[in-house]
């Protein structure tokens, strides 16, 4: 079902958020952020930075975006070597997908959606519902076009994905000084600054800083620092007003402790 969806604008500097360890034995680890929990129908982010375990087929009850900073991913029917995007309509599901190299990635839904391991559906009843027509798109930086941005004098654009209905990935590489002017982010949209710097609302942010916002008209632009900024926009569309509950930061809390177990058994 569709639900009308509350205005947002928080910011995070992921150089601040603490590191959770899993260790799964026999060189399997993970390190995890949780960035934003899903509050008050807001906005769930993870950062993650895996060695060792294998994703089993799984979906999330809400549009994701994954973002690979580095290291690379292997589908079954494609390879992502970052800095590169994952897309998915809700209860779309993917997998398996193993990782290599300096693995980095987030994990972003614009409402809490949690997460679902197939193995964990029993019945057809319940495996009902899977989503299966929804989208699943990808894309990579380095097959990605550098573009000049229009009324932005010395700007780039790259764009990894840009679907018609209005799933959109772009990394801007942006000037000293450039306000980075976006439309309204009617449906949720995330920024996250991986070079340079920028100012919002005279305060500045910088590399590793990741901002959510949702509403009906545009938001304050992130304005570039005096070294410039490279700024990763992923931008939701209708898709994302869906919702099937869920709830990410539950979910990782049964989903670890089995993970965990299942690679020492």
């Amino acid at each position: 079902m569709q639900e009308n969806l509350p205005s947002c604008d928080v910011v995070a500097d992921l150089k601040r958020i603490p590191w959770v360890h899993l260790d799964g034995g026999e060189g399997k680890s993970m390190d995890s952020q949780l960035i934003f929990d899903g509050a008050n129908g807001g906005p769930e982010a993870t950062r993650a930075r895996i060695k060792g375990f294998i994703s089993e087929p799984h979906f999330h009850r809400a549009s994701q975006f994954q973002l690979l900073l580095s290291g690379a991913m292997q589908f079954p029917t494609f390879r992502m070597d970052g800095v590169a995007v994952h897309y998915t309509d809700h209860c779309v599901a993917y997998g398996p997908h193993s990782r290599a190299g300096d693995h980095d990635f987030l994990v972003v839904h614009a409402k809490p959606a949690g997460l679902t391991r197939l193995k964990e559906l029993k019945d057809k009843e319940t495996r009902s519902v899977i989503n299966r027509k929804g989208r699943h798109l990808h894309g990579s930086e380095r097959d990605a076009r550098p573009e000049p941005v229009p009324g932005c004098p010395g700007a780039r654009q790259k764009t990894l994905i840009s679907d018609a209905r209005g799933v959109n990935v772009k990394i801007f590489e942006c000037p000293p000084g450039m306000e980075l002017k976006l439309d309204a982010p009617t449906y949720g949209r995330f920024e996250l600054i991986t070079k340079g710097s920028a100012v919002l609302n005279d305060k500045e942010l910088g590399e590793e800083t990741l901002r959510f916002v949702r509403g009906d008209t545009a938001e304050t632009p992130l304005r570039s620092g005096p070294q410039g900024a490279t700024v990763i926009v992923m931008t939701y569309d209708d898709d994302a007003a869906e919702t099937y509950g869920g709830s990410l930061l539950e979910d990782l809390k049964v989903v670890l402790p089995k993970l965990r177990a299942e690679a020492r058994a």
